[in-house]
C-alpha cells in the first residue's frame, strides 16, 4: 500500500494545539458543555480525542483507578488495632509470639504471615524465636 504526502502531512495538520486543548477544557469544566456539544465546535478531531482534553487537570489526565483483585483481608483499623496490642503487651510480657499477638487483638481471622508481614511494613523485624538448649556443668567448665 502506498502512502501517499497529503495522508501524511493531514495527521500532522490534525493535531491538538495546547490552546485548542486548554479550550476544549475550560468548555467543558467551567462551561459545562458535554463532549458531544465541544465535538461539535472542534469537528476536525475525533470524538475520543476531545474526551481525552478535556479531561485532563493541569497537565495530567483524570484517571478512574479501581482497585483490582482480592480484596485485603486487614483494614486501616484492624492494622492500629494490632500496634497498639503490641506496644501495650510489650510492657507487660516479654515471651511473645504472632500468635499470641493476634489473639489477644481479636484478629483470629488472619493468617500468622499476614501478622507477621504488618509488623515488617511498620517497622517491627520480626524474627522466629530459637531454643537454645540448657547450660550444663559440662559446658560451663568448658566455656572456661
Amino acid at each position: 500500500m502506498l502512502i501517499s504526502i497529503d495522508m501524511v502531512n493531514k495527521s500532522i495538520v490534525n493535531r491538538v494545539t495546547s490552546r485548542q486543548s486548554a479550550s476544549m477544557n475550560i468548555l467543558h469544566q467551567e462551561n459545562r458543555l458535554s463532549i458531544r456539544q465541544i465535538h461539535a465546535k472542534f469537528p476536525q478531531f475525533s470524538l475520543s480525542t476531545v474526551f481525552r482534553h478535556t479531561t485532563k487537570v493541569g497537565h495530567e489526565r483524570v484517571k478512574m483507578k479501581r482497585k483490582t483483585g482480592r480484596p485485603r483481608k486487614v483494614t486501616e483499623r484492624d492494622e492500629r488495632e494490632l500496634l497498639r496490642v503490641l506496644k501495650n503487651l510489650r510492657q507487660t510480657n516479654g515471651c511473645l509470639t504472632s500468635r499470641k499477638l493476634q489473639v489477644e487483638a481479636g484478629l483470629t481471622h488472619l493468617s500468622n504471615r499476614t501478622v507477621r508481614a504488618i509488623l515488617n511494613k511498620h517497622g517491627y523485624k520480626y524474627l522466629q524465636s530459637r531454643r537454645k538448649g540448657l547450660l550444663t556443668n559440662n559446658d560451663l567448665h568448658a566455656a572456661c
